[in-house]
């Protein structure tokens, strides 16, 4: 089963909170289970999760750091400090 429209996914969040005690092992875990994968997906396609821009300029200053050896007390004097 996929999701297709936001219909389908608000019946298949009130399934899958009824399935949430389901017994290890059971018929019921493997409906859990299949549901569970079913709705990640439909999340990752309509409500995907925007790393915000900050996030992304440190990780690219931290690689280029790690990648040249800096220290980060040596790359701000290397580019200056606006303090």
């Amino acid at each position: 089963m996929s999701i297709n429209n936001l219909e389908e996914y608000r019946v298949a969040l009130i399934q899958l909170d009824g399935l949430m005690d389901a017994k290890p092992g059971s018929e019921e875990e493997d409906k859990l289970d299949c549901l569970a994968t079913d709705i990640d997906e439909y999340e990752k396609i309509q409500f995907p999760i925007k790393i915000p821009l900050y996030i992304e300029i440190y990780v690219l200053i931290k690689t280029a750091i790690n990648k040249v050896r800096f220290s980060v007390s040596e790359y701000i004097t290397k580019i200056g400090s606006d303090k």
